[in-house]
């Protein structure tokens, strides 16, 4: 007989119940990332429809169509303007990135020379 304290705990019998919650939960994982993305997706149909509904009033019809004449132009800019904006975020990760948390990622460089800017 063991004295005084209480008997070890028994895993036995648990490891098939441990293993189908953590199979369950990167299924919830997964259905929750795809809500996410879906969700991301909602705002930029409202932004859409608000311009749609600008055709119906004169002063506001100005900006639509102005982003309709110019949108070759405004593409062309972005392919340029992302593209220097990377190079310059990489290059602050190889400059910086040992010696400031900032720019230690990629990911992370993003987010301060966008804030930089």
């Amino acid at each position: 007989e063991a004295e005084g304290g209480p008997e070890p705990l028994s895993m036995e019998g648990h490891l098939p119940r441990v293993e189908a919650f953590y199979e369950s939960l990167e299924e919830v994982l997964v259905i929750e990332k795809y809500f996410r993305t879906t969700l991301c997706m909602y705002p930029m149909m409202v932004m859409m429809r608000l311009f749609k509904s600008f055709a119906a009033q004169a002063r506001l019809a100005v900006v639509t169509d102005t982003m309709v004449f110019a949108y070759q132009d405004l593409i062309h800019f972005f392919i340029v303007f992302f593209g220097v904006f990377f190079c310059l975020t990489l290059s602050s990760v190889l400059f910086f990135g040992q010696d400031l948390e900032e720019f230690g990622t990629i990911f992370r460089a993003t987010n301060t020379c966008f804030r930089m800017m």
